[in-house]
């Protein structure tokens, strides 16, 4: 039955989304691609209880060039309170679903890295997964670990004070056969929070020798504020 009802409103929000028009800005695979993040919508909102949804219309709230072939967009319903649904196209219109979803694609995205940039070492390839996999709806980005500005450092700092003794540090660990794990810390914004707040996760993946993704895992930090950059920077996405 909520199969049924998820389907429904899957439609229906497509139907509006579309009936508003697109922005030039929005990918080609624009239509397959709202109706992958409708269906997302209209599941959660069904599961909750909410039979005819919430969400009246599907839109683009930000991009950003992930590597040299890959953009990450952002998507969110109408409904102030929805979840923001972050989806990685590729230049040729294929696209994975990612952050914000019940059963995301980060094997996916690997496999296009590997295929398109091989040059990417291990770590590389994990900061660009654990941006994807993120899911607070947020585009200001920190990796604690290698913080690169003076406000990198300082959310670095704030982070380094709070997090558990047993919180994993950033490593890539090679074994004799090639494989991979590695481990990434990324802090970011919880972009739709009130007072907005720094979350950092810890991800693990594990490559093959190719770079093909064959495992991944996340673990959630506690959340941290820093006064002096809780409210300056770069907006986040959904605010």
């Amino acid at each position: 039955m909520i199969k049924l009802i998820a389907r429904v409103l899957a439609c229906a929000f497509l139907m509006q989304a579309c009936s508003t028009g697109t922005k030039a800005s929005q990918p080609a695979a624009d239509v397959a691609i709202l109706q992958v993040i409708s269906a997302e919508f209209a599941a959660k909102a069904a599961v909750e209880g909410e039979l005819f949804g919430t969400a009246r219309e599907v839109r683009l709230v930000d991009s950003m060039s992930l590597t040299k072939d890959v953009t990450l967009h952002w998507y969110q319903a109408s409904s102030p309170h929805s979840r923001i649904l972050t989806v990685a196209v590729r230049r040729d219109g294929q696209f994975a679903a990612l952050g914000g979803f019940a059963s995301p694609k980060p094997d996916v995205l690997a496999s296009w890295i590997s295929e398109t940039e091989p040059e990417r070492d291990a770590r590389a390839i994990g900061v660009a997964l654990a941006k994807a996999l993120s899911e607070t709806g947020s585009n200001r980005f920190v990796l604690p670990g290698a913080p690169e500005t003076t406000a990198d450092r300082e959310v670095a700092s704030r982070w380094n004070s709070t997090r558990p003794a047993d919180w994993p540090m950033d490593t890539v660990f090679t074994q004799s056969d090639g494989m991979r794990i590695v481990r990434i810390s990324l802090t970011s914004h919880l972009a739709r929070s009130y007072d907005r707040p720094w979350l950092t996760h810890a991800y693990s993946f594990v490559l093959d020798a190719q770079g093909q993704l064959l495992g991944w895992a996340v673990r959630a930090g506690p959340t941290f504020h820093i006064e002096s950059t809780s409210n300056s920077g770069t907006p986040d996405v959904g605010t």
